[in-house]
């Protein structure tokens, strides 16, 4: 289909039917191929899966060591690539479908990716759940592997963590109907996977919101009815994304990575909203037939890693996830107002998105998942760059908000951590596999502490089972930490006054 954006938004807003054959012509020619010659969507679907595991069918255990236990699948779905030096590379092209780029001139470096590819995409979820455990005990174990011998370019293992649980809640909402192949979902079944209808909502210093201020975030929620989405991986974005993006993505079933560095978001799903035909009555006559329609709007995710307590909290889900920060960043560059962007996305109001922030490193926090609510800054105004001088924020003594002020509030959906009671829809034990990849990046003695929680939970289950020996009788816990932080010794120092102030948020 190349990049055809009518095309895309054709194949978004037409018939399911529509979209599978648009799905089909995407991609590797043989899709298609089979797509033609049955009527089964699920075959062609069991094909990309199979090719991901080098012919073998992954309900019948097809995680073997030949094909690397199936990694390919958490591979292109994530959008990770090897690096050109890597033995993995020539690999990956000649095994476990990634496409060849390029080769270097002395024939030493691979220059390999997986490129968009929906139809592959679907196999890999196949892959995920072929059987109960294949996530926990073949594929991220594989992954551990290889980000452990330097064979990928991660960018970022946190940022990897967070695509992973993205594609996790999308595949809550969708596994489940008879065979899955693409289709679009509501937006509401997203949220409700993050559990967004069941956190609490703070303000500024983590005070409990008033009533006033839980009303208008249901009012917000509630104006996403109607809205569907479907991610069945992620792809770079090199260029900044338009609205033209947002419709190319969704006719992939794709979600975006934003360019590594960049200030703001990390990552970007696009979702739209298309008129029914009980609609038809109520088209508004102020807008053209295709606006009036169909209409794209977008998630925003910022993912952090520090650990225990990121020093730009507030700052990062208010400021740093606004449309017109994410989108504006060129032309502010040239001193001018975003107003004279040509990039609609930077004028779209921060109420008309919606906003994650996703910690992978705040375990010891005791909100691990709220609602952070303030009023939006604007950080277009003049004589004002960074909106702190112009933009109304909550009084730190007030403890209501009036009526007005609430209906101008910009909700975001923050979690702290990577467990299982931040994230309802992960496993036990892909939440800890997940811990175990991004723990490295904080405190070390976060790694004492995750092990002896594991070991805890070992212990309770064979608790009964008087064969096995209990570790804690051998050494307890309070011994263990105690040897741990004689080797982790903290040089003399002080605190620096931001950090404490992070307690204060």
């Amino acid at each position: 289909m190349g990049t055809d954006v009518t095309a895309y938004r054709g194949a978004v807003t037409g018939s399911e039917q529509d979209a599978w054959d648009a799905l089909t012509r995407m991609g590797r020619p043989i899709w298609y191929t089979y797509a033609k010659n049955t009527e089964s969507q699920a075959v062609v679907v069991m094909l990309a899966a199979k090719k991901l595991l080098l012919g073998q069918n992954p309900r019948s255990g097809g995680y073997k060591e030949g094909n690397m236990f199936g990694v390919a699948s958490l591979l292109c779905r994530v959008g990770l690539r090897p690096y050109s030096t890597s033995p993995f590379a020539s690999r990956a092209v000649a095994d476990l479908m990634a496409v060849l780029a390029y080769v270097n001139f002395e024939k030493e470096g691979y220059v390999s990716s997986y490129a968009s590819d929906p139809v592959l995409a679907l196999g890999a979820i196949k892959v995920w759940y072929g059987l109960d455990d294949a996530l926990s005990q073949f594929i991220l174990p594989q992954l551990s592997k290889l980000i452990l011998n330097e064979a990928l370019d991660t960018g970022g293992i946190g940022e990897v963590v967070a695509r992973i649980v993205l594609l996790l809640a999308m595949d809550k909402c969708a596994i489940g109907r008879e065979c899955y192949t693409g289709q679009f979902l509501a937006v509401h079944s997203f949220l409700k996977a993050f559990g967004a209808e069941e956190m609490p909502v703070f303000t500024r210093q983590m005070r409990e919101a008033p009533s006033n201020t839980k009303k208008a975030f249901w009012t917000w929620l509630s104006k996403w009815d109607g809205w569907q989405m479907s991610f069945t991986h992620f792809v770079q974005l090199k260029l900044e994304p338009t609205v033209e993006t947002l419709w190319y993505l969704l006719g992939r079933r794709a979600a975006g990575i934003f360019p590594r560095n960049q200030k703001g978001a990390d990552l970007l799903i696009p979702i739209f909203w298309k008129k029914n035909d009980s609609d038809a009555a109520s088209k508004s006559e102020t807008k053209s037939d295709d606006e009036a329609d169909a209409k794209v709007s977008l998630i925003l995710i910022q993912v952090n890693n520090h650990a225990p307590h990121d020093r730009e909290f507030s700052k990062s889900v208010t400021t740093k996830l606004c449309p017109s920060f994410v989108f504006g960043q060129t032309i502010r560059k040239t001193r001018k107002s975003v107003k004279d962007s040509d990039n609609s996305l930077s004028k779209i109001s921060v109420r008309d998105v919606i906003c994650i922030h996703m910690c992978v490193q705040d375990e010891d926090n005791t909100h691990h998942r709220f609602i952070y609510a303030e009023k939006p800054k604007d950080i277009n105004k003049k004589n004002d760059r960074s909106g702190a001088k112009s933009a109304s924020t909550f009084s730190r003594t007030k403890q209501s908000t009036s009526k007005e002020e609430a209906e101008e509030l910009r909700f975001t959906l923050c979690y702290r951590s990577v467990r299982c009671d931040t994230y309802k829809f992960l496993d036990v034990e892909v939440a800890r596999r997940l811990k175990s990849l991004v723990k490295p990046l904080g405190n070390p003695l976060t790694l004492v502490n995750g092990d002896l929680q594991h070991r805890q939970e070992v212990e309770q289950s064979f608790k009964k089972d008087r064969r096995n020996a209990v570790m804690s009788q051998a050494m307890g816990e309070k011994e263990l930490k105690k040897i741990a932080c004689k080797g982790l010794t903290n040089l003399p120092g002080r605190q620096k006054a931001s950090e404490k102030k992070d307690k204060m948020l």
